[in-house]
């Protein structure tokens, strides 16, 4: 298992993941080496998968997971897709509003999973729960926010973009 998820919360959150969200055209927007992007096609059950990250080692270790995926620049970059995931990704952005609000008009749905724990040990600038919460309804507006406690302080968010 990659350091960058656990099984507990990909159990936890596989029993809670939103009907609408399954079988959709997934992008792994910061798929790394697309460990975490393997657990989230077991739960997603997508009718497709794409990864994108922007690191190259990683994109290759991805590959040979059997994942396809591109090195990008996500902040840079456009990126349009019907189901966008964000496993732990978004404390990593320069600007991670500006972020936000081009994937609500790029992507019908959203999945953001993020730690909010006060001790965190990952590369980024982490966010408080309510940093996070605030952020994601003033870029996206209404969301649905399920939290994982038992060990970690995660914050697992859906959005879908009722236009659409």
């Amino acid at each position: 298992m990659s350091h960058y998820g656990h099984k507990a919360h990909f159990d936890f959150l596989s029993q809670r993941i939103p009907y609408e969200f399954k079988g959709r055209r997934m992008v792994d927007l910061g798929c790394g080496d697309g460990v975490n992007t393997i657990r989230l096609k077991e739960i997603f059950r997508p009718s497709s998968i794409i990864g994108y990250d922007i690191h190259s080692g990683l994109i290759q270790r991805a590959n040979k997971n059997g994942i396809e995926a591109y090195q990008l620049n996500l902040e840079e970059e456009e990126i349009e897709g019907e189901l966008g995931i964000l496993w732990g990704t978004l404390h990593h952005m320069q600007d991670p509003r500006r972020f936000l609000m081009r994937s609500k008009r790029n992507f019908s749905y959203l999945f953001i999973r993020e730690k909010v724990s006060k001790v965190f040990f990952e590369l980024g600038r982490p966010f408080s729960r309510q940093e996070l919460l605030t952020l994601c309804q003033e870029s996206l507006g209404e969301i649905n926010v399920v939290e994982y406690r038992p060990d970690d302080h995660i914050l697992f968010i859906f959005y879908q973009n009722r236009k659409t």
